[in-house]
């Protein structure tokens, strides 16, 4: 590439970068989501082997919604639509800590489902 085009591509990642966070300031997140991923796009053309500092803050911006929208589903009962929102968020920010301690969570709310379905299904079952 050219120095102009790379320029260029510095300064839509800019505008994208922008436009996103403005998105997500109006609850636009379907938008803010679209701006980012065309930002990380070229992003990933200028700078193949690493992340710009650019595409690092957008990665956090993202796991943050994803974690948002985890914790929604979390206290509705969805676990997997949970795991899923918090599998994303730690895989694009991998040291994002609430990602984290909700996969935890969800890991302990397993391991507590499981072993209250083992104690009903070996409950006396004239008892019970």
């Amino acid at each position: 590439m050219t120095l102009n085009k790379d320029l260029e591509n510095i300064q839509k990642i800019n505008t994208y970068y922008k436009q996103g966070v403005d998105y997500q300031n109006q609850g636009k997140m379907v938008e803010a989501f679209d701006v980012w991923h065309r930002a990380l796009k070229l992003d990933k053309e200028l700078v193949p082997d690493s992340k710009s500092l650019f595409a690092k803050d957008i990665n956090r911006l993202m796991a943050d919604e994803y974690y948002i929208r985890g914790e929604g589903e979390y206290k509705a009962g969805n676990f997997m639509q949970a795991y899923n929102y918090w599998d994303r968020s730690a895989k694009l920010e991998s040291s994002h800590q609430k990602s984290q301690d909700g996969l935890i969570k969800l890991r302990n709310k397993a391991i507590s489902l499981y072993r209250e379905g083992y104690m009903l299904e070996h409950a006396d079952k004239l008892v019970a």
